[in-house]
């Protein structure tokens, strides 16, 4: 069966969906399937084709010239539209069984021409949803046209697609929601990089190898994009009230456009006890997360309902203490209150996470909490990926 990807990413840059979607074409792949993969191609490399998938026979890799706006989500729209037109010139020449598009703002520009050239069904894989992401981001404007008309953009995809696949019920609640009609929507979670927990200790890590760590401190890590949506600045304000407590230190590892506020916050109140690293390589993540004794997961308040951090099941899987600053009653609030070491705060209160470091500060330094499977089967690689393939088969 003959299957085109459309994805809204360069295979050579890192990112948080890179290893899901590998991991889905490898499946399809590996059932005898034959894929067209569309992706985007940023300049910043020839590497379009993920190592571990160019043995693999039955995969052709287009890459297509497209620009990248990191901070501007109007001119970031616009480059985005642009692609999707680009792709489209792709499709005369084009006969799949069936369409799978990745995640994307522009989601009205390539279903249109997908419609337009292509007679077969089409799933939109949705791992945030726009334009409400950006509205509970601060982004788009609380009043004006501006949400209205990309989100009813946004909706003339949902209704013309044959199935949406989304990775959390707080997200398929807000779709379905959504008027998107009689468009079926169903929920995959993303997994992490394995299906158990493994604790790798620190004279094995090679994050560790590369960085000097306190080895007597609890060390409190938030690693992944730093934006409006992560809400990193809640740990910026846990830290200066813990800022005299010797014990509890943060490592913030990545990079994005909140980024440099954040570093100049702790330098203006002269923050000892935060340090900076550059965004790393996909594949110290395992590393990073287990060397940590608190693993952060913060989003800013209404975003759990548009968006799952893709990290969750790397970070549960690490087998350390997880807090997410998140809503309480939304899925994952509700999953991590039930799981071995983890923890809810609000993501709206700085002194509830405080009080919580405080606690954690007085445990026992690189706690392993590895009564994790029931959380564990909820993000399972296996599980998932048969159900990607499983779901894609079906449609053709």
């Amino acid at each position: 069966m003959k299957i085109l990807f459309i994805l809204n990413l360069d295979f050579g840059l890192p990112g948080p969906s890179i290893h899901i979607l590998e991991d889905i074409m490898e499946g399809l792949l590996r059932d005898s399937n034959e894929l067209t993969v569309i992706t985007k191609d940023l300049g910043k490399g020839e590497n379009h084709c993920p190592p571990n998938l160019a043995r693999l026979k039955k995969l052709n890799i287009i890459p297509v010239k497209a620009r990248f706006e990191k901070g501007n989500w109007l001119k970031r729209f616009y480059f985005d539209a642009k692609y999707a037109i680009e792709c489209s010139k792709l499709y005369k020449k084009m006969c799949p069984d069936t369409v799978f598009l990745q995640s994307c703002n522009t989601a009205y520009f390539h279903v249109k021409y997908l419609k337009k050239y292509l007679k077969t069904r089409i799933i939109f894989n949705v791992q945030d949803i726009f334009p409400y992401n950006a509205k509970f981001a601060g982004n788009l404007p609380a009043s004006g046209i501006s949400f209205p008309i990309l989100g009813s953009m946004q909706r003339y995809a949902y209704r013309r697609v044959d199935e949406i696949i989304t990775i959390s019920e707080d997200m398929a609640c807000l779709l379905r929601n959504d008027n998107i009609r009689n468009t079926p929507v169903s929920v995959i979670h993303n997994w992490g990089y394995q299906d158990t927990c493994e604790v790798i200790e620190d004279s094995r890590n090679l994050f560790l190898q590369n960085y000097s760590f306190g080895a007597d401190v609890l060390r409190v890590v938030y690693a992944g994009n730093i934006g409006m949506v992560q809400n990193v600045e809640l740990i910026i304000k846990a830290a200066i009230k813990l800022k005299n407590e010797e014990k509890i230190k943060f490592y913030f590892i990545g990079d994005g456009s909140n980024s440099r506020h954040l570093q100049e916050t702790a330098k203006e109140e002269n923050l000892t006890n935060v340090y900076f690293y550059p965004m790393q390589d996909e594949n110290m993540a395992p590393y990073i997360y287990s060397m940590a004794d608190v693993n952060m997961i913060p989003l800013s308040k209404g975003i759990i309902r548009t968006a799952l951090p893709s990290k969750t099941a790397a970070c549960l899987s690490s087998c350390r203490c997880v807090v997410g600053c998140i809503e309480k009653d939304s899925e994952l609030g509700s999953l991590l209150n039930e799981t071995d070491g983890c923890y809810v705060v609000s993501n709206e209160d700085e002194n509830e996470l405080v009080q919580t470091l405080l606690k954690l500060s007085q445990m026992p330094l690189r706690q392993e909490h590895t009564a994790r499977e029931s959380a564990m089967s909820v993000f399972s690689k296996g599980n998932n990926v048969k159900k990607y393939v499983d779901k894609l088969e079906r449609h053709v």
